[in-house]
């Protein structure tokens, strides 16, 4: 673990669908209409999830950018996605 490090996107989400998972919300994943969801390396069923539950949305171009570094406006707006998702839906 490097705490210093930096965070993809796609690493981001990951992880806040897993703590989602563990905290008993399951919702089936939505299919992926991104430009550059190829990209995506490991967590493509996360990422649908995560799609499906509302925490992202794509760039005006189309794309997702999962290999990006994740920017933190980014990081504070799934994290309300997050509490909104969380308080409008019980496990």
């Amino acid at each position: 673990f490097d705490p210093d490090a930096s965070v993809t996107r796609e690493e981001f989400f990951a992880m806040v669908v897993r703590y989602l998972n563990w905290k008993g919300y399951q919702v089936e994943g939505a299919e992926l209409e991104y430009t550059d969801v190829d990209q995506i390396t490991f967590a493509e069923d996360l990422i649908e999830q995560a799609q499906a539950m509302g925490l992202i949305q794509g760039d005006t171009n189309g794309a997702l950018r999962p290999r990006d570094n994740l920017l933190r406006s980014e990081g504070a707006t799934v994290m309300v996605r997050v509490a909104r998702y969380m308080d409008a839906t019980q496990p």
